[in-house]
């Protein structure tokens, strides 16, 4: 039997009736005590040992309950002494603190931008840019079924917008810009940010939002203009954040999240690998992390950007976690 490797993921992406990506499966049981997860389990293997994977998830949710405090006691006030902490970390890291105390509808009823990190993906029909998920609030009714909500703040202003409900078909499977919405969004904000790579840090800026929904595929898009990105560089993620960042990279760790029990996720159907590319400058047991193949001709299934703290050797946790669902699993 495999041992079993804790991995908590805090950060996730919810979706309208089925469409949930991998994420959020794995957090929305813990984090919305109303959500529903309508999602089919499906695995490769079908003689997959049930009472692992139910052991799996039971310790991964305690985890998830005291996350505020692992982040604090194991990464946070370490930092706090060290002396190589720089000010513009020691800003992410108290702002990542205030985000972990958030519950789950002040967390989502924000726009994508109203994070402090933000995804970035280059896709083969898509621009490279911010991408951001739809996530609910699902509450059952005296009649037993499920109602949900979208929270986000980018639907409240679609759902505003002159004929967007009736332009669904016409527009499915096409990004569709919407300047009103951007401009909203953008109120007291600035469209710079620092934008990371797996081997830089630079600037760009962000130019417009966008709206995708496709046959198994919804998401936000804000496009943006890199400046002095390179050829050999993988965009990964963005930030209105300075940070100071270590590119190194760590391959025992790496190795470490091969035992990952990923036959346990829901709507997996084969391993991805994970890895880690930087760390933040006078700050221990913090990583970020990706899934990509950055060949978009065969991209994985779910490629992914995290920030994951380790506990110890076989207890890892996501303090935040973006990931596309380019399955499909809302059709399945």
């Amino acid at each position: 039997m495999k041992s079993i490797q804790l991995l908590l993921l805090i950060s996730c992406t919810i979706f309208i009736a089925c469409n949930q990506s991998l994420d959020e499966s794995r957090e929305a049981d813990v984090t919305n005590q109303n959500s529903e997860s309508n999602q089919k389990t499906i695995h490769t293997d079908d003689t997959f040992d049930n009472a692992v994977c139910e052991a799996y998830h039971h310790k991964r949710d305690s985890l998830n309950r005291i996350k505020y405090d692992l982040f604090t006691q194991k990464v946070l006030n370490p930092a706090l002494q060290n002396p190589k902490l720089t000010p513009n970390n020691k800003r992410f890291l108290l702002a990542l603190q205030k985000e972990l105390q958030l519950d789950f509808k002040t967390k989502y009823q924000r726009s994508t931008l109203d994070h402090i990190l933000y995804p970035v993906f280059d896709l083969k029909h898509t621009a490279l840019g911010i991408f951001g998920n739809e996530y609910n609030d699902c509450k059952k009714t005296k009649n037993n079924t499920t109602e949900c909500d979208i929270l986000n703040l980018e639907y409240q202003l679609l759902s505003k917008t002159k004929g967007f409900f009736e332009n669904v078909t016409v527009n499915e499977d096409k990004l569709v810009n919407y300047p009103l919405v951007f401009k909203e969004v953008m109120k007291n904000k600035t469209n710079q940010i620092y934008l990371y790579s797996d081997k830089n840090q630079s600037a760009a800026t962000i130019d417009n939002f966008n709206y995708y929904q496709g046959n198994c595929l919804i998401y936000y898009h804000y496009s943006i203009t890199a400046q002095n990105l390179t050829a050999n560089e993988h965009p990964l993620f963005a930030s209105q954040y300075p940070l100071d960042l270590i590119f190194e990279k760590a391959p025992a760790i790496d190795e470490q999240l091969k035992d990952e029990l990923w036959e346990c996720n829901d709507c997996t159907f084969k391993y991805e690998p994970e890895t880690i590319f930087a760390s933040l400058r006078g700050v221990d047991n913090l990583y970020f992390t990706y899934k990509d193949t950055f060949n978009p001709d065969k991209q994985f299934d779910f490629p992914e950007r995290a920030l994951m703290m380790t506990i110890d050797e076989t207890t890892k946790v996501y303090l935040w976690l973006q990931d596309l669902d380019l399955l499909g699993c809302m059709c399945l």
